[in-house]
């Protein structure tokens, strides 16, 4: 489930970011462009993130002394 919503935002990310890129040649407003293009780094590099992390979580104690 992980995989697949990570692939998701991915996607969505990378569309969004070229379209805002596509969207810089017509006369759009540069603010719109600047937030499309933001928004959408920030979804493909929380899905590259998702797709990272691994399966089982790893699990630790903090409290171990180390001889």
């Amino acid at each position: 489930m992980k995989l697949i919503i990570g692939i998701g935002l991915c996607i969505t990310g990378t569309v969004i970011w070229a379209a805002m890129l596509v969207g810089a040649f017509l006369f759009m407003s540069p603010t719109v462009l600047s937030l499309g293009v933001i928004i959408g780094g920030a979804l493909t590099a929380s899905g590259i993130i998702l797709i990272s992390l691994p399966i089982h979580p790893i699990r630790f104690s903090y409290f171990d002394k180390e001889r």
